[in-house]
């Protein structure tokens, strides 16, 4: 038995593409699904991670200091499913943010990126980008 995986964009690749799922995947009244717009995620562990004050992107610094924990993790939204990236394409889509929002060395992109953590004191960094 032949199985063929699909392998993703890579994030510095995606562009402007939008993911012909989304629409699959909406809430209710017809927004996408959105971690920072509901203040909370539920991972495929079944543990709630709830937002920790306002969205960061417009506080280089803050976005500076959550870039560089140590454990962080990483979630990434974007019109499909909400999805913890890992590996290369964490390392591509952090370059992206750094290089968008942090350095201002690109023109900024349609970020929004908000602190998120657990009871027991885990802190993930989600990332939305609108297209």
């Amino acid at each position: 038995m032949d199985i063929q995986h699909e392998e993703p964009l890579p994030f510095a690749d995606r562009g402007k593409a939008a993911s012909s799922e989304a629409a699959d995947l909406v809430h209710g009244d017809g927004a996408s699904p959105s971690p920072i717009r509901d203040r909370h995620w539920d991972d495929e562990e079944g543990i709630r991670w709830h937002m920790s004050g306002r969205p960061i992107e417009a506080y280089p610094a803050a976005v500076r200091r959550q870039l560089q924990r140590t454990g962080l993790h990483v979630l990434y939204a974007d019109g499909s499913a909400p999805r913890e990236v890992f590996g290369e394409q964490r390392r591509a889509l952090i370059e992206r943010v750094q290089r968008s929002v942090v350095s201002g060395a690109e023109p900024p992109s349609d970020f929004s990126l908000a602190d998120f953590r657990t009871g027991d004191h885990r802190v993930m960094l989600v990332i939305e980008e609108v297209y």
